[in-house]
């Protein structure tokens, strides 16, 4: 087991520290973001507030995650309380489960918890554990406790349901990680690739990016590109190259700066593509406190 970990540690750590300059910089660069995380997030940076705003944003995200296994929360809980249900405590599975559960919880609570993605960690081993609370319930009330075909309707009686509401859910509302979400998503991205790529002259455009430069990058190669990281630099700033003279931002969270002459450009979903023309500007500036771009004289 611990050869197979190493192994699949090393399937992911190796490449990525060498498609990023090396195991030096690979090394240097997770410090950094450790620090960032450390410092501003953690329990060890900002005492207390951090669990309170570190829980709220987890069970934000997982009212997201369970959907409409969240109604089995409530069951399992009231199984986990009968005879049967404390047997499960001496069942070794449940160790197995709560050593898949813990440490992603410790870290998510006490340290940070950044994205929705972060609870497919643990979400497998909650969802186990959910399943379990119903198949005792199954059993608990089935009409025929003793014979297993009338546990198992039991189970897909309320489980088909359960699945059924999820995909209504996810195909036809808008939480943030439904269908309609993620495809507009792409569809904002995709336009934004489209527009640049037809109105703007590779040479002479520099596309600003944070978060999104993996894409801007890959989609925009022949174009002068600066991103930066806000882990590392709130208030960065680059020289313009010479022959630049439009800046398009790139990042949905970022806006130029109150006085800058900006331009918008219309594309899908009734978003806009905004660039700034260079004039008489040395430098772009950025404070990502208040998400605003500047163009700034040498």
């Amino acid at each position: 087991a611990a050869v197979l970990l190493l192994a699949g540690v090393a399937a992911w750590y190796i490449p990525s520290a060498l498609l990023s300059g090396g195991l030096a910089a690979y090394r240097d660069a997770s410090s950094e973001q450790s620090d960032y995380l450390m410092t501003y997030f953690s329990i060890f940076g900002r005492g207390f507030e951090a669990i309170r705003v570190n829980l709220d944003e987890l069970s934000r995200f997982l009212l997201y995650g369970l959907s409409s296994a969240l109604l089995l929360i409530p069951i399992t809980l009231a199984v986990a309380t009968t005879s049967s249900g404390r047997r499960l405590f001496r069942d070794r599975r449940l160790f197995f489960l709560a050593v898949w559960l813990t440490p992603s919880l410790f870290f998510y609570i006490f340290i940070h918890i950044g994205d929705f993605g972060y609870v497919f960690s643990f979400l497998p081993a909650l969802l186990l554990l959910l399943s379990w609370g119903l198949k005792g319930a199954a059993q608990l009330f089935t009409a025929r406790p003793g014979h297993q075909r009338s546990v198992n309707r039991a189970v897909w009686g309320a489980a088909v349901p359960l699945i059924l509401i999820n995909m209504l859910l996810f195909l036809s509302l808008s939480p943030p990680q439904s269908a309609n979400r993620l495809a507009a998503r792409d569809d904002i991205l995709r336009s934004k690739i489209e527009a640049i790529k037809e109105d703007f002259d590779p040479r002479k455009t520099l596309v600003v990016s944070v978060f999104d430069f993996q894409q801007a990058n890959y989609y925009l190669p022949d174009y002068h590109h600066w991103n930066f990281d806000p882990a590392v630099n709130k208030k960065p700033s680059v020289a313009i190259p010479d022959d630049v003279d439009r800046i398009v931002i790139f990042e949905e969270y970022l806006s130029p700066a109150d006085g800058q002459l900006e331009t918008t450009l219309p594309i899908d979903l009734d978003q806009e593509l905004i660039y700034l023309e260079r004039q008489d500007a040395g430098f772009v500036r950025v404070d990502w406190d208040e998400r605003k771009v500047y163009l700034e004289n040498g």
